[in-house]
């Protein structure tokens, strides 16, 4: 007795197949154009590998590959020398109809490669029915023919079964995406993928795009490039290594998809962001500014912008552009636990400081950074290469997306309710806006109100120790490439109308909301206020190294009464997380007490 599939068993056996004929597939590679089957068709490879056209989309094919394609199907084979099988056409005729059927039930996977098992009883049968005379009016043998095609159709649809693991299209997507991300860096293909899900290639293809918002390939590279990105600012691996460990086996094609995605080479890019070293983001988040070399430094996260700032100081937390443009609620549950939240960019303190500790956060690069590294246990690390199956596998009720990207917002709202927090709004601002969406108002209005009374309170002490209306700049030392910095991080502790206010060209910057901007050497003294503050990556570079950096700049031109008030600390400072801010408070005048020696 045949075996048969236990589902729609009476649609089955009221199918019969009739004028079926073999014929040898690499007499297709002989045709440099396309063909159309005009019959069902069952394509069966039994040696060598290639690549099947399917109405123009390109389907990997090898020993062991067999497909089922619709009739009027148009396709071109390529391949290697040794790339052969067996093609066999048949019409296919529903119980009481006189016309071939165009399309079976939803049991046949049109389109879809499957591997079949056992391949050697299926060449067995293949071999068979190449060996009957393909016109007979014998009805014997046709009735043959008819048997040898039903087993081969019985094994196919065996085979498929046992590739469709999930009951739901979009589960078995998603199945597949979380394998991308944790084998990115394997060889990968469409084909595979497909297999993996249990459907169709194209059927895939577009499942995978309204999920993702990328076609498969395109997802795979980016997922690639975003950490070949991380890797070119983490090490001084040599190119090819980077190439090969993200997934590209040729360094030339990584070359060249990398500059296709960034606009750059690898090396261009290392270059233009050779300070992100350590701790500098890869983010891409836009930022309005008058200079072509100003930027987007991290771990300064993006921070607010004053609305109308000349030469006077500003205050802890200035009026700023809208904090969300994309607003979503958490859904109300019927369970009273806490809910589980994902944290995108430098949002981390902030969800901390509203007593609520993420499931997963953005921890790569920042883990070993920020001031609260004791406070980041338990939370999952999803990676800088945003992958959404990591996230989706930790089901959180709402993500808290710092915007760098509207695709990968989008991608992120289809895992889970987003909350996309604008970077150019202030800390209290974004405080404010997460604690609406996660019921905790009351805790951020204390952590502001709180703060704003310690900002002033500090400088009330500090008043008579930083003279009338002094000026300050900060500065970033990034392996002896030098920044001045504008709205972001550090400088929102310092500029306070009792304490110090930004000298006139850094003012400048920070009104056109410039978050830092790179300066030469000889520049430094021209942004240089009554006193300095030097950051510094580096932990253990002592002072008489950083005296030794500062003198190969314009420092040593300015006045000694601004040497004798050059400062220096870490760019853990730098952060404008909750968390942060309010500890360096705490710092800020041991900092003072100590000017470089």
């Amino acid at each position: 007795m045949l075996r048969r599939p236990a589902q729609n068993t009476s649609e089955l056996l009221s199918l019969s197949y009739a004028n079926s004929r073999s014929h040898l597939l690499s007499n297709l590679l002989t045709s440099n154009n396309s063909s159309v089957f005009e019959k069902h068709s069952l394509l069966s490879f039994t040696s060598g590998k290639g690549t099947l056209y399917i109405q123009d989309i390109p389907v990997p094919v090898k020993k062991g590959t067999t497909l089922l394609l619709h009739p009027r199907t148009r396709i071109q084979l390529t391949g290697d020398e040794q790339l052969d099988g067996i093609h066999i056409s048949f019409d296919v005729f529903a119980r009481g109809c006189n016309q071939p059927a165009t399309a079976l039930n939803s049991l046949f996977p049109y389109g879809q490669p499957i591997p079949i098992r056992p391949f050697a009883q299926y060449v067995h049968l293949l071999e068979q029915h190449a060996g009957l005379e393909e016109y007979t009016s014998d009805e014997l043998q046709q009735f043959r023919q008819q048997i040898i095609v039903q087993e081969l159709i019985v094994l196919l649809l065996e085979n498929a079964q046992t590739v469709r693991k999930n009951p739901h299209p979009d589960e078995s997507v998603r199945a597949t995406i979380q394998y991308i991300g944790q084998h990115y860096t394997e060889s990968l293909t469409v084909e595979q993928l497909a297999t993996q899900a249990g459907m169709a290639r194209s059927q895939y293809s577009s499942r995978f795009q309204s999920i993702t918002g990328y076609k498969p390939l395109d997802y795979i590279t980016r997922l690639r490039i975003e950490q070949a990105k991380t890797l070119l600012m983490l090490t001084d691996d040599p190119l090819r290594e980077i190439a090969r460990s993200v997934g590209f086996s040729d360094e030339y094609y990584f070359n060249r998809r990398f500059s296709q995605m960034t606009g750059c080479s690898p090396k261009q890019y290392v270059r233009q962001h050779r300070s992100d070293r350590s701790f500098i983001s890869t983010w891409n988040a836009s930022i309005t500014s008058p200079d072509t070399r100003s930027e987007n430094l991290w771990p300064a996260p993006p921070v607010q912008a004053p609305s109308d700032l000349e030469h006077a100081a500003v205050p802890s937390f200035p009026s700023t552009q809208p904090v969300a443009d994309h607003l979503v609620l958490v859904p109300s549950k019927s369970t009273s636990h806490s809910p589980k939240i994902v944290t995108m960019g430098s949002m981390v303190g902030h969800i901390l400081t509203l007593g609520i500790r993420p499931v997963g956060a953005e921890l790569t690069i920042i883990r070993h950074q920020v001031v609260y590294r004791n406070q980041l246990q338990l939370i999952e690390d999803v990676g800088v290469i945003n992958s959404a199956s990591v996230i989706a596998g930790l089901e959180p009720d709402l993500i808290i997306y710092e915007h760098r990207s509207d695709a990968m917002k989008e991608l992120l709202e289809q895992v889970a309710p987003t909350l996309t927090i604008n970077p150019a709004s202030n800390t209290a601002e974004q405080l404010r806006c997460i604690a609406k969406h996660v019921s905790e108002e009351q805790r951020a209005e204390q952590w502001i109100a709180h703060y704003e009374e310690k900002h002033e309170q500090m400088w009330r002490r500090l008043g008579r120790k930083t003279g009338t209306e002094e000026s300050a700049t900060v500065l970033l030392d990034l392996e002896g490439e030098w920044y001045v910095m504008g709205i972001q991080g550090f400088p929102l502790t310092l500029y306070h109308p009792l304490g110090f206010t930004p000298p006139e060209r850094v003012a400048s910057l920070m009104k056109n909301q410039v978050r830092f901007l790179q300066i030469q050497k000889h520049e430094l003294a021209d942004y240089a206020g009554d006193r300095l503050f030097v950051l510094t990556s580096s932990p253990r570079r002592h002072d008489a190294h950083l005296r030794q950096l500062l003198e190969q700049t314009s420092w040593a031109d300015l006045p000694a009464s601004v040497r004798a008030h050059t400062y220096t600390t870490n760019a853990k400072w730098n952060f404008d997380d909750p968390i942060t801010r309010d500890r360096l408070l705490k710092v800020m005048p041991r900092i003072l007490k100590h000017p470089l020696t």
